[in-house]
């Protein structure tokens, strides 16, 4: 409780006295208002989706040189990502009731 009193107090009184860079540092550190969100709304399938396109193109890109390769590399991963996700998803969903 104290310090919920004391604390508006001492970043004023630092605000006032330090320099112009650290003192919109401070304000924007303890602002009251909340963050902005994030403009990105995704589903849970559509982040699924984004998560293993994403993944799978670095597996593919790491572990194969020749472009062929990589391809299927890439496109099998992606494939195994969506089922083993879906599959766990179905496998939860009695659960969630």
């Amino acid at each position: 409780m104290l310090l919920l009193i004391i604390f508006p107090l001492v970043t004023a009184s630092l605000a006032t006295r330090l320099p112009l860079a650290v003192h919109s540092f401070v304000q924007v550190l303890f602002r009251e208002e909340p963050p902005a969100v994030s403009p990105l709304h995704l589903s849970h399938f559509q982040a699924l989706l984004l998560f293993a396109a994403i993944i799978s193109v670095a597996f593919g890109f790491v572990s194969r040189r020749r472009p062929l390769a990589r391809l299927k590399y890439i496109l099998w991963s992606l494939l195994l990502f969506l089922l083993i996700g879906i599959g766990i998803g179905w496998a939860m969903y009695p659960f969630s009731r």
